[in-house]
C-alpha cells in the first residue's frame, strides 16, 4: 500500500512537472512599457513639472510627462527620449516644453514639443501609421515629421530648420492647412522670421561640417542601431519559434492553451506569438534556410487570412500592427541583393493587409513602401551601386504615381486632417525623389576629364579649350567627306576627276548595335484588382537618347505570391503590392529592372443606403426626396438614385417613384419604402420608414 502511494505521488509530481514545462513553452516575458524621459548629457539640466513654479535639477534619467518643461544652462546638454522611437537633443541654453506625449501599443504616437529658445536636434524612427506624428512648434512655425532627422533653432531673429534625413513638413504656427505648408527635403534648410518664410536652400559647407551637425549624425547612427538591438533582444527574450526545432509542435499547442485562458489579454498575446514566429522565420533566413523560411511564412500568411475577417481578428490588428512595425524597423537596411529582402517585402504586404479595411491607412502603408524604395536607392548610391539604385527608383516612381492617383479618388471619403496628412506625405515623397534623382544623375555622370590647349581667360586665369577625352565630336565638328568622283580645287569647289575611279569599294562591315544603357519595366494598368491582369512592357534606353521595346527579349520573375506570370502578363490573385523583375541579356551583360504592381481588393457593391432629404415624418399630401447611396468594399460611395428601382410596403399610405416619396392625401400611419440596385451581378436593397400624419396633427405640434 505504501509502495503504491509512493508510486502515485511520483507520477503526480512528474505530471505536474511536465505540465509546468508544457505551459512554459507558450509563456512570454512581460514587455516593459516605453516612457518619455530626459537624460542629462552635461550639467546643468532642470525640469519644471506641469502646474509647478519650481525648477528642479536632474542628474540621472528622469521621466517627464505632457506639460513638463526642460531647460539647459550655458553649459548643459540633455536628451529627451520618446517611447524608444525617437530622441531630441538639447544644446546649451535651450528651453523645451513637452506639450503632448501619448502612445500605447494599440494607439498611434502623438508627440509635440514647444521650442521656447535655443537649438535642438530630433531623430525619429519612421512612424508606421497615418495618425502618428512628431512635431516641434515655435512662435512662428510647426515642423511635423513621421520619421526623419532635423535641426531646429530659435533665436530673437527667428527660426531656422535644417533637414539631414528624409523630409519635414513646415507650416505656419497658426495651424496646419495654411497656404504656407511646404516640404523641406533632406540636405536643405530654410528660415522663418517676422517678415515671413525664407527660401529653401541646400546646405552650405559650414552647415554640414559643424561640430554640432557631425556629432548628431554620429549619435543618430548609434540611436538607430540601439533601437534595432533593443527590438532584436526583445524577440530573443520571447524565444525563437522555428519549424526546424524538435518542440515546434508542442510550442504551438502550448500557445493555443495560453490563448484559451488569456481572456481580454488574448489579442496582445496572440500578436506576440505571431511576432516571434516571424522573427523565427528571419533567423531561418539568417541561417541560409530560405526555402523552409518562406514555406513557414506561407502557412502564417494563410492563418492570418483565416483569422483577420473574424471579430478576434479585428481585436488582433492594432497589436499585430505594432509587432509588424518593429520587425520592419529591424529589416530597414536590408538591400535588394540580400536573401532577407523577400521577407522585407512580405512584411510590407502584411502591413497593408492589416489595414485593408481602412483605405487612407492602406494608402499610407503603400507610401511607406515607396519611402523604403527611396531609402534603398539612397543607400545604393552612397555605396557606389548606381545601376542597382535605378531599380529602386523605378519602383519608387511607380509608387508615387499610384499614390497620386489614389489620393484624388479618396479625397471626399476621409477626414480633412487625414487627407492633409496624405497629401503632405505625397509631397514629401516627391521632394525626396527629386533630391535622390539629382544624386543618382551625378553618380551616373561624374565630371569628365578633359584634354586640350591651355588658354587664358579675360581675368588672367588659366583655362582650356578642349573636348572631353571620352566624347565623340558632334557631326557639325567633322569635315564632311567629298562626294565620290570629285576633286577639290584651290578655291574649294569640286570638279570631275581626270581619271576614272577603278579602286573597288571596301567590303561591307557588319553593323554592331549600340548597347542598351538601361532598361525600365512598366505595367499597365496599375493598380489592378484581384483577378485582373496587367501587361508588362520593357523599354531599353541608350546613352544617345534612343529607345526600343525589349519586351519580347525579356524574361520575367515574380517576387511574392500575390499572383502568377504568363510571359509578360501578370494575373493578380490576392490584394497587396507585388514586385516583378524583368531581365534582358545585352551583349553578354544581364540588365534588370523592377516595378511594383498594386493589387487592390476587387471593388464590389456592399450595401445600399436610402438617405431621406428631409423629415421622415410627412404631412398628408407632401413629398420628400430620397437619395440612394451605393457603398462599395473600397469604402467609396456613389449616388445611384436614377438607377434604383423602388417599392412601398403599403400603397394606400404613399408611393415612391424616381427617388421621391409622396404621401397620399388620405393616408395615415407608417410605411416602409425599399430601393433595389444592381451592379456587376450584385444586387443590394435598402429601406427607410416614413410616418404620415394628418395636417391638423402637424399644425397642433
Amino acid at each position: 500500500m505504501k509502495k503504491a502511494l509512493l508510486i502515485g505521488v511520483g507520477i503526480l509530481v512528474v505530471l505536474v512537472a511536465v505540465g509546468i514545462w508544457f505551459w512554459s513553452l507558450g509563456s512570454v516575458a512581460e514587455q516593459s512599457a516605453e516612457r518619455v524621459t530626459v537624460v542629462p548629457d552635461h550639467p546643468s539640466v532642470e525640469v519644471r513639472r506641469a502646474g509647478s513654479g519650481d525648477w528642479n535639477a536632474v542628474s540621472s534619467e528622469t521621466e517627464v510627462a505632457a506639460g513638463d518643461e526642460v531647460r539647459t544652462d550655458a553649459t548643459g546638454q540633455a536628451v529627451i527620449r520618446f517611447y524608444g522611437r525617437g530622441e531630441t537633443r538639447l544644446q546649451e541654453g535651450t528651453s523645451v516644453t513637452v506639450e503632448r506625449a501619448a502612445q500605447d501599443l494599440a494607439m498611434p504616437m502623438d508627440v509635440q514639443l514647444e521650442l521656447a529658445a535655443g537649438r535642438i536636434w530630433s531623430r525619429i524612427i519612421r512612424l508606421f501609421d497615418l495618425d502618428s506624428s512628431f512635431s516641434v512648434r515655435t512662435d512662428t512655425v510647426v515642423a511635423t515629421v513621421r520619421g526623419t532627422a532635423f535641426d531646429l533653432s530659435r533665436t530673437s531673429v527667428g527660426t531656422t530648420l535644417s533637414v539631414s534625413d528624409a523630409s519635414v513638413e513646415l507650416a505656419s504656427a497658426n495651424g496646419a492647412g495654411t497656404p504656407h505648408d511646404f516640404i523641406v527635403p533632406e540636405g536643405f534648410k530654410t528660415s522663418v522670421s517676422a517678415s515671413g518664410f525664407g527660401a529653401v536652400e541646400p546646405f552650405a559647407g559650414t552647415d554640414a561640417g559643424s561640430d554640432w551637425v557631425l556629432r548628431n549624425i554620429t549619435e543618430d547612427d548609434a540611436f538607430s542601431a540601439s533601437v534595432k538591438d533593443s527590438i532584436a533582444a526583445s524577440y530573443e527574450r520571447l524565444g525563437r519559434v522555428r519549424p526546424d526545432r524538435p518542440l515546434a509542435g508542442l510550442v504551438s499547442m502550448s500557445e493555443r492553451l495560453h490563448l484559451a485562458f488569456a481572456g481580454n489579454d488574448a489579442p496582445r498575446l496572440h500578436a506576440l506569438y505571431i511576432g516571434r514566429r516571424i522573427y523565427g522565420i528571419k533567423t531561418l533566413v539568417d541561417d541560409g534556410k530560405s526555402g523552409l523560411a518562406f514555406q513557414e511564412y506561407a502557412k502564417l500568411e494563410q492563418d492570418l487570412r483565416d483569422v483577420l475577417p473574424s471579430p478576434d481578428g479585428a481585436a488582433l490588428v492594432p497589436y499585430l500592427r505594432s509587432e509588424t512595425a518593429d520587425l520592419m524597423i529591424l529589416l530597414h537596411d536590408v538591400m535588394p541583393s540580400s536573401s532577407m529582402y523577400r521577407l522585407k517585402l512580405k512584411l510590407e504586404d502584411l502591413s497593408q493587409l492589416l489595414v485593408s479595411a481602412d483605405a487612407p491607412e492602406a494608402l499610407f502603408a503603400r507610401m511607406l513602401a515607396t519611402d523604403a524604395r527611396l531609402d534603398e536607392a539612397s543607400n545604393l548610391i552612397a555605396s557606389g551601386q548606381a545601376k542597382d539604385a535605378l531599380l529602386s527608383m523605378d519602383a519608387a516612381n511607380q509608387g508615387i504615381a499610384n499614390a497620386e492617383h489614389d489620393i484624388d479618388l479618396m479625397a471626399s471619403s476621409t477626414t480633412p486632417e487625414r487627407s492633409h496628412a496624405l497629401r503632405m506625405k505625397l509631397q514629401a515623397l516627391k521632394a525626396r525623389e527629386s533630391t535622390i534623382t539629382i544624386r543618382l544623375t551625378t553618380a551616373q555622370n561624374p565630371p569628365q576629364q578633359t584634354t586640350g590647349t591651355a588658354t587664358t581667360t579675360q581675368d588672367g586665369l588659366a583655362g582650356a579649350t578642349s573636348t572631353p577625352s571620352n566624347v565623340v565630336p558632334a557631326p557639325s565638328d567633322v569635315t564632311p567627306p567629298k562626294p565620290i568622283g570629285t576633286t577639290s580645287t584651290s578655291n574649294g569647289t569640286t570638279q570631275p576627276p581626270t581619271q576614272p575611279t577603278t579602286k573597288p569599294p571596301p567590303p561591307t562591315q557588319p553593323v554592331i548595335e549600340a548597347p542598351w544603357d538601361r532598361i525600365t519595366l512598366s505595367a499597365q494598368p496599375n493598380p489592378i484588382e484581384t483577378g485582373g491582369m496587367a501587361q508588362l512592357r520593357v523599354t531599353g534606353s541608350r546613352a544617345d537618347g534612343t529607345t526600343g521595346d525589349l519586351t519580347a527579349r525579356s524574361s520575367f520573375r515574380l517576387i511574392g505570391t500575390l499572383g502568377s506570370l504568363n510571359g509578360p502578363t501578370f494575373t493578380a490573385s490576392q490584394a497587396g503590392s507585388v514586385t516583378i523583375e524583368a531581365s534582358v541579356v545585352d551583349n553578354g551583360v544581364t540588365k534588370t529592372a523592377r516595378t511594383v504592381v498594386q493589387v487592390n481588393a476587387a471593388v464590389t457593391l456592399q450595401r445600399l443606403e436610402l438617405v431621406p432629404q428631409g423629415s421622415m415624418t410627412v404631412v398628408q399630401g407632401s413629398s420628400v426626396p430620397v437619395a440612394a447611396k451605393a457603398w462599395y468594399t473600397s469604402g467609396l460611395t456613389s449616388i445611384v438614385t436614377p438607377k434604383t428601382s423602388w417599392d412601398t410596403s403599403d400603397p394606400n399610405i404613399g408611393s415612391v417613384s424616381n427617388g421621391v416619396f409622396s404621401a397620399w392625401v388620405n393616408g395615415l400611419g407608417t410605411v416602409t419604402i425599399t430601393g433595389t440596385y444592381s451592379e456587376a451581378g450584385v444586387t443590394k436593397s435598402g429601406s427607410a420608414v416614413f410616418t404620415v400624419t394628418a395636417k391638423s396633427v402637424t399644425a397642433a405640434q
